[in-house]
């Protein structure tokens, strides 16, 4: 979606299809601003699973993805046999209704409106499934996209899959990396990981695109008289930075102007464990916890901070992940404190741009709040960092190589 304002600089008409009626856990409108009017997307009806979750369980559980983040032990006996379900009745995913109507009505759209070349996005995986019956059906080139890892991905072990399950998973990643003409990916790390785990040698079809950041956010050109610590999306307890929050307390107990000027912004859905964490630190005062607000709102949040903060996951080698946080992060030009894996794609972003830091989540709490105090110390002089190396991961600049990627793939057929 991001990308789609951008094609058509570079020679390309997009053509959006998507469903008509999805169940999005969040839905934010202001995200169909990113879409030109003018642009033609297609939607077409699809069926979910999810209504009737709700009405088996009440609309006040937690949905199926808020019980893939939550810890077993704090999720009820019908809540994990929903995860049960999910994970071995729903392959890939419960968008898997929608791919034969899709595949039916596509080839008919396809062959009448000659287009040249398919891009499937995922996840959902769903939409992978689609472009390789597609390719297969029509020997269109077809480009699979993956913002995020399909096996390999940090919840898919608690998705509670069987032997046959798990193997069904892996058969279906393994067609869609052998049959796909180029597989694109959010980063090295991830690339790395598709050729392993599926046998590929051959690394000339596997291209980087990153998620990229739109270029029209201004930085921030006046400092804030607070010194302003915040973190945008979902925050769940296996990304819980139990150790900077211990920084944080002692910070405000030992220095009495960091306390006058701290002010913490969590803005999305925050898990309980998280909040209790800040609680027990005496960091309650200090917190601004806004939950669900609009992409906009959001990005206005992050350029208002000092100090960004970016969670990967605990217990985990997240050295591929690489979520869209931290690009927007970039486009604020503030400094970003990441907790993960160091020396993965991150870690590699942060060094080339000189932005941020990343920490292992057990980091000694002294080191962290040595760091912190650093920060504090900068500010407010700390404005805004040096743009040039930053630019390179703006989403123009993206999407040319992508529609690079677009020409070479159509001339060779």
């Amino acid at each position: 979606m991001y990308f789609a304002k951008y094609l058509r600089e570079f020679g390309w008409e997009p053509i959006i299809y998507t469903p008509l009626n999805p169940d999005f856990e969040l839905k934010d409108v202001s995200l169909q601003k990113e879409i030109p009017s003018d642009l033609c997307v297609i939607k077409r009806p699809i069926f979910e699973p999810y209504a009737l979750y709700k009405k088996l369980l009440g609309q006040k559980e937690l949905t199926v993805g808020q019980q893939i983040w939550k810890e077993d032990t704090k999720l009820k006996t019908s809540q994990k046999l929903i995860t049960w379900i999910r994970g071995n009745f729903f392959i890939p995913d419960p968008r898997k209704f929608w791919i034969k109507p899709s595949v039916r009505f596509l080839k008919s759209y396809i062959q009448k409106e000659k287009i040249d070349l398919i891009i499937s996005t995922g996840p959902p995986h769903s939409m992978h499934v689609i472009g390789l019956k597609l390719k297969r059906t029509l020997g269109i080139p077809w480009i699979a996209d993956f913002r995020d890892p399909w096996t390999q991905l940090v919840y898919f072990n608690k998705l509670k899959l069987s032997p046959s399950s798990r193997k069904a998973h892996h058969k279906l990643e393994s067609s869609v990396i052998a049959e796909a003409d180029r597989i694109t990916t959010v980063g090295s790390q991830l690339l790395n990981d598709f050729m392993t785990i599926n046998h590929q040698r051959d690394s000339s079809k596997f291209r980087i695109i990153y998620n990229g950041f739109d270029q029209i956010h201004q930085a921030r050109t006046t400092a804030n008289e607070n010194f302003t610590i915040c973190y945008t999306g979902r925050l769940a307890a296996l990304q819980n930075p139990t150790n900077l929050w211990i920084a944080l307390g002692l910070l405000v107990k030992e220095n009495h102007e960091f306390a006058q000027k701290l002010k913490i912004n969590l803005v999305g859905e925050i898990d309980t464990v998280v909040l209790e964490d800040i609680q027990s630190n005496d960091l309650k005062p200090y917190l601004n916890h806004k939950g669900y607000v609009s992409h906009q709102e959001a990005i206005d949040l992050q350029q208002d901070a000092d100090l960004l903060l970016l969670m990967l996951f605990k217990n985990h080698d997240s050295r591929g992940i690489l979520t869209g946080k931290i690009f927007e992060y970039l486009a604020t030009h503030h400094f970003i404190l990441a907790f993960g894996t160091p020396g993965g794609d991150v870690d590699t972003i942060l060094q080339e741009t000189k932005s941020g830091i990343i920490y292992p989540f057990d980091t000694d709490i002294q080191l962290i709040k040595q760091h912190i105090q650093q920060r504090f110390n900068l500010h407010p002089s700390n404005l805004a960092l040096d743009k040039d190396a930053i630019n390179t991961y703006s989403r123009r600049n993206q999407c040319k190589q992508l529609a690079s990627i677009c020409d070479e793939l159509v001339k060779s057929y």
